[in-house]
Order: C-alpha cells, then structure tokens, then sequence
C-alpha cells in the first residue's frame, strides 16, 4: 500500500501567496523525488492549508517529508507555522469509478 505525508500548517498570510509559491517552488522538488505519487494542497478556509502528498512506500515519503520541510523552512517560513506532521500508511482508499 503506499503512504501518505500530511501536514498541517496555520497561515500567517494569504493562502494565494503560499499556494502560488508552493507551486512553483515546492511541487517540482516532489514530482522529482523516487516514488511520488499525488500532491495536494487543501485551503480549509479557517486559516489553515493542509499538504497531503502520496508515495509508493514509507521510505520515500519521509525522505520527502525531510525534502519539503527544507524547502518550506527557507521559502515560506515566515508565511505559515507547521501544527501537525504525519507519515503513515494508506489502509483504506476509495476513488470513483
């Protein structure tokens, strides 16, 4: 089953702006990275983005949960504070047919 890296980050700006640079900046540096999946970046209207990013296993999904985080550090560090941070397994999907 692949894995999944979620992130909750509360924003000290305008989601557009992070957005605009994560997708510029951030969603390369994971598209390049072994065993990547799906990323999505969630805007929960309360002030808050999640990231979920999808991977073929545990392994490659903490090296780019390590990878983002440098990232997210030098680029938007002063944009959104990091509330939660999970790795863990896909035990259950469902998608439309």
């Amino acid at each position: 089953m692949p894995h999944e890296h979620v992130a909750v980050y509360k924003l000290q700006t305008s989601a557009s702006e992070v957005v605009k640079r994560a997708e510029q900046g951030m969603v390369p540096i994971l598209q390049r990275q072994p065993g990547f999946l799906a990323y999505d970046l969630i805007e929960t209207g309360t002030d808050s983005l999640i990231s979920i990013s999808r991977w073929q296993s545990q392994e490659q999904a903490e090296e780019a949960t390590k990878s983002a985080a440098s990232w997210v550090e030098e680029n938007l560090g002063f944009m959104l504070i990091l509330v939660e941070n999970h790795v863990g397994e896909v035990v259950l999907a469902s998608q439309e047919s």
